[in-house]
């Protein structure tokens, strides 16, 4: 589970869980008896918070040998906000009083989402949860309204919570990867110089130049500007990891970005959903094909008035007009090899273009190769920005 987290953390992160286990019975049987009356909602009402949380807790512990994924991680966050709030809440109506043993677990919820998610989205969890608590020290008596207030109020908290989850996922994938790719660069930057030292052994000075010219030939590919990523980190963390990939796969993948792709107006990890998926599709359309010529892709983006103009280019690929209009259609494929786990990352990346008001079309024929198009609404900040300088 989760591996992506230091083992420190994961460690207090599994006591944490076995203390909740522990403390939950616990606690109901203390707030049981120590209420002078119970009626039967008040029955229902703490029963069921418990029931939920133990729910909750019973998939982490499913989970927890199991490798996550990007909408895992934001299932986990959704539903650990939505049983703990949910169980404070119901204790403290219960009790009527912040003195109220459970909230040494609510310090230990607070902790673990330092632990698991990061300080900010711990003290967006500690706000939350102190409001809603406030909100049920004043109206004190349970209520219709004030359940659904607390409904509400959980549900904006996980939605909050899950995209900041999705964000430092992604944020921690992409470092991950980045270490992983200097790391081989440093193992091959050594073979390199092993090589080079033995032609100077043997005097093949005439080789030593010509391995030089083949290792820049390899290396000349417009990487990303390293100053770039701290303007928009968890974008161009994916960008060097599909340079790696293309290497990888003998193609030369270009970027050109003069607007930064944070300054389009959707969710970074929406944003990272729309270019993978357009590179892996150009990378799908140029692999395993023979060319004359090395097959390049280029990511480039410029500014449209109020909108930022995205292209992803390849030089090779060429989709017939007549299959142009239905290659976003959901499930439609130009490949034929493994046709029912294909047709999704168009139809996917279309979606999500449209429901933030942008617009994607392709433009594909034996002048250009395949461009795929992208408008998208640039930020109101930076646009703003650029009317003042004006």
């Amino acid at each position: 589970m989760f591996s992506i987290l230091d083992q420190c953390n994961e460690t207090i992160i599994r006591k944490i869980d076995d203390i909740k286990v522990f403390a939950i019975p616990v606690l109901f049987i203390i707030t049981f008896f120590n209420h002078s009356i119970y009626n039967y909602q008040d029955i229902i009402l703490l029963g069921s918070g418990i029931l939920i949380s133990l729910c909750t807790l019973w998939l982490l512990f499913k989970m927890k040998d199991s490798e996550l994924v990007r909408t895992d991680y934001r299932r986990l966050a959704f539903l650990e906000v939505i049983a703990d709030i949910v169980l404070i809440n119901i204790f403290v109506y219960l009790e009527g009083t912040i003195d109220n043993p459970f909230f040494i677990g609510y310090g230990l919820y607070i902790l673990r989402m330092a632990l698991k998610y990061g300080k900010d989205l711990a003290y967006v969890a500690a706000t939350l949860s102190g409001i809603s608590v406030i909100i049920y020290q004043i109206l004190f008596e349970f209520s219709s309204s004030a359940l659904l207030g607390l409904i509400l109020l959980g549900f904006i908290a996980a939605k909050y919570l899950g995209e900041l989850a999705e964000n430092s996922y992604l944020l921690r994938r992409g470092k991950e990867e980045m270490i992983t790719q200097l790391r081989s660069q440093r193992h091959d930057f050594k073979n390199q110089l092993q090589v080079l030292f033995g032609l100077v052994k043997l005097k093949k000075y005439d080789r030593i130049l010509e391995y030089l010219q083949e290792v820049n030939a390899t290396l000349n590919c417009n990487l990303i500007d390293l100053e770039d990523l701290d303007e928009d980190p968890i974008i161009y963390s994916l960008l060097v990891s599909k340079v790696t990939e293309a290497r990888e796969l003998g193609i030369k993948l270009d970027i050109d970005l003069e607007v930064p792709l944070c300054d389009v107006d959707i969710p970074e990890h929406k944003m990272v959903r729309i270019i993978s998926n357009l590179i892996d599709n150009a990378f799908d359309e140029l692999n395993d094909r023979d060319y004359s010529e090395q097959p390049f892709i280029r990511l480039s983006s410029s500014s449209l008035q109020d909108e930022v103009k995205i292209v992803v280019h390849n030089n090779y690929s060429i989709i017939p007009t007549e299959l142009q209009s239905k290659i976003f259609n959901l499930g439609f494929s130009t490949k034929q090899k493994n046709i029912n786990e294909r047709g999704f990352g168009l139809y996917i990346t279309r979606r999500l273009i449209e429901k933030y008001k942008g617009s994607i079309k392709v433009l594909s024929n034996d002048k250009v190769g395949t461009n795929f198009i992208v408008k998208l609404p640039q930020t109101s900040k930076k646009f703003l920005n650029d009317y003042i300088s004006i």
